[in-house]
């Protein structure tokens, strides 16, 4: 029974600690708007020496693809999700060729595509931010 139990916390603890969200510099090396709703987004993420960033999605890839499109997500207890308008205003700046921005998740933001290729992830919804001067955009996989 106890391997079990064991088993059970090594599957659901580490979709648990991809809940919460984080996020993180990068270079923007290449934006495709595929049509109102759809793109795929490649970024270089900044090592930041005095942030640990350990355990992220995005650990150990030299560049990080994002391929992504607009789907009504529910409410979740995390808040606010992007409506439909916020998500056009995400791709509206990526547009405008920006050359860094912040990037990052809530909840669950995205989902790797194939896991043989860890560091190509799905996203549901995009929602621009602009904080202390730092412009970005973060990604939703459900409300949660």
């Amino acid at each position: 029974m106890n391997r079990y139990v064991a088993l059970l916390i090594l599957i659901l603890i580490p979709g648990i600690l991809n809940a919460g969200g984080s996020d993180l510099r990068a270079k923007v090396i290449s934006f495709e708007k595929e049509n109102e709703f759809d793109y795929i987004l490649e970024l270089k993420p900044i090592v930041d020496p005095k942030r640990e960033q350990t355990g992220e999605v995005w650990e150990g890839c030299d560049t990080f693809t994002i391929e992504g499109t607009y789907r009504e997500l529910k409410e979740g207890h995390g808040g606010s999700i992007p409506t439909k308008t916020q998500h056009i205003e995400a791709l509206s700046f990526l547009n405008s060729s920006p050359k860094e921005i912040t990037f990052g998740y809530y909840g669950i933001g995205f989902i790797k595509k194939w896991y043989i290729f860890p560091c190509t992830v799905q996203s549901r919804a995009l929602k621009f931010q602009e904080y202390k001067n730092e412009k970005g955009v973060f990604s939703w996989w459900n409300g949660t």
